[in-house]
């Protein structure tokens, strides 16, 4: 009985660290979406609203162009709430505060947080975030559906800038458009299996396998 009672509680424990691994694991994923997509938005924002110079935006309106851009790159399972914290079209100055409203696997509601400013310079081009001093490079890493979306250059599943020697994240696993196919892994553009443990050093693409 007592070693019937210790295998229960034993049990017990071990399903619990993984339930509390995976939460983590999402979070972290989460977080990590959050902050390059919201990065990747604002840039974007900032070069519309420079490149049509005759507009004058407010900031209302430099809000709802972010908000544009940043949706599509984010999971249709959340909810984001965008605080504008200071907005200048002609500066070229954009800081924003992000709070994503999301569910675990579990059921469980949770948030995560994620503030950025943009300053870009003179030329429209860079950014500064402390003191003046310029970001390192950025390189581009975009995810498809598939091989066949990646060769004929369709629309991307995902899109991130990572800072150059940084390591980027498995995005959330995409669904294919045959419901009877789960996702497998990704693929680099030279039919290599991704492997997230290296760092970024050049612009990557990847593609999603299925099976």
């Amino acid at each position: 009985m007592k070693q019937m009672v210790f295998g229960v509680l034993s049990g017990s424990i071990v399903i619990l660290f993984v339930v509390m691994l995976l939460t983590m694991q999402h979070k972290n994923v989460r977080k990590e979406e959050l902050e390059q997509s919201l990065t990747e938005a604002m840039e974007t924002t900032l070069q519309m609203v420079q490149a049509d110079a005759d507009r004058d935006y407010t900031s209302e309106d430099m809000r709802t162009l972010l908000i544009r851009n940043l949706v599509p790159q984010m999971n249709s399972d959340s909810e984001l709430t965008v605080r504008m914290i200071a907005a200048d079209a002609e500066k070229g100055l954009l800081s924003v505060e992000v709070e994503e409203h999301f569910s675990y696997p579990g059921g469980k509601m949770g948030s995560i947080k994620c503030c950025r400013t943009i300053l870009t310079d003179d030329d429209g081009n860079g950014e500064e975030t402390k003191k003046g001093e310029k970001e390192v490079a950025m390189q581009t890493v975009i995810f498809y559906r598939s091989r066949e979306e990646m060769e004929q250059g369709k629309s991307y599943y995902k899109k991130l800038e990572i800072q150059k020697g940084d390591y980027c994240t498995s995005p959330a696993e995409p669904v294919c458009d045959d419901l009877k196919k789960k996702f497998l892994e990704w693929r680099d553009s030279k039919d290599y299996l991704a492997d997230f443990t290296q760092c970024v050093e050049e612009n990557q693409t990847y593609y999603a396998v299925f099976e």
